[in-house]
């Protein structure tokens, strides 16, 4: 659905194009398509309005396997505006004993970058470390658990506030990642990247 400046949906047919055609497709009626793992935006756009068009951000994970990702849930934000986003691990059937994941943000050195951190609470499950360093937007964090982590695993709650305007991206990366059994789970495993645009 494409909206107005006042937020009204337009009833007009649309036109889809694929940014990333190599990694996703869209048919005439916007059914979105994976064709390999990456990321790219999918254009709507309305013919008989002149410049009005919509755009969602698609990420494609490999077909199974572990994936990290967050709860983001929109990619643009105005100046002033606080938001939390969850970083979690869905296993997808897998079981894992340990990881190491870095969450990075659009921050530059010292100075905010387009978001400020201003607070992380870890998640609840096993042991976990956080080491962050705000100059560089970068957060690791290491978690461990002998029995085991499987499902929807929450790693952090990052506490947001949007500071500047641009646009960047929120990413996730996984360090280590390793079985029980010590395997390394790191050849199956998939990590998302996020825009993020402050106005």
């Amino acid at each position: 659905v494409v909206t107005d400046n006042a937020g009204t949906s337009v009833n007009a047919p649309l036109v889809y194009q694929s940014r990333a055609p190599s990694i996703l497709a869209v048919g005439s009626d916007g059914t979105i398509s994976a064709r390999a793992e990456g990321q790219g935006w999918v254009v709507a756009r309305v013919n008989t309005v002149s410049g009005l068009s919509d755009s969602l951000f698609v990420n494609v994970t490999r077909g199974s396997g572990p994936v990290l990702r967050t709860d983001a849930a929109r990619v643009t934000y105005d100046r002033g505006t606080t938001f939390s986003i969850t970083v979690q691990i869905d296993t997808r059937g897998a079981t894992f004993g340990a990881a190491q994941v870095i969450v990075s943000w659009p921050s530059i050195f010292d100075t905010p970058g387009l978001l400020q951190l201003l607070d992380i609470t870890p998640g609840t499950v096993g042991a976990t470390s956080i080491s962050n360093d705000n100059g560089s937007g970068t957060t690791r964090i290491t978690m461990a658990n002998a029995s085991g982590y499987s499902g929807l695993v929450t790693v952090a709650r990052f506490d947001f506030r949007a500071v500047a305007s641009g646009s960047s991206l929120l990413s996730t990366r996984f360090v280590d990642f390793v079985a029980l059994d010590q395997s390394s789970l790191l050849g199956t495993s998939t990590a998302l990247v996020y825009p993020v645009i402050v106005r």
